[in-house]
């Protein structure tokens, strides 16, 4: 079991840092991001105007997904404009070419 939790950790540990990197490459650089130290997302709050609800209808069409942050808060005052991320759910490919997709459809929408 130690070896199994050593070897996640390294998987999701590298996924992390390269989304991190295409997200600080590829968003506009007001996109505020965290910074996991575990788990398996990553949150980003976007500009205010950007309602992620409806980018959401956006990236899916580009066969991308997210979870728009209002979904995941019991009170959605003020957070339209957050998203979450898995960096475990797909290839680093995927995640280079996901992250470039958004960062195209966060610009659009700003």
């Amino acid at each position: 079991m130690e070896e199994h939790i050593k070897e996640s950790c390294e998987l999701y540990g590298g996924q992390c840092r390269l989304m991190s990197e295409c997200i600080d490459r590829e968003f506009p650089t007001d996109v505020v991001r965290t910074n996991p130290e575990g788990g398996i997302f990553l949150w980003c709050t976007l500009a205010p105007e950007i309602n992620t609800r409806e980018m959401f209808v956006k990236a899916v069409e580009q066969n991308v997904a997210f979870v728009p942050g209002i979904t995941c808060m019991a009170d959605d005052t003020g957070v339209s404009n957050r998203l979450r991320l898995n960096y475990t759910a797909v290839s680093d490919e995927k995640i280079v070419e996901g992250i470039g997709i958004l960062g195209r459809i966060i610009k659009e929408e700003m």
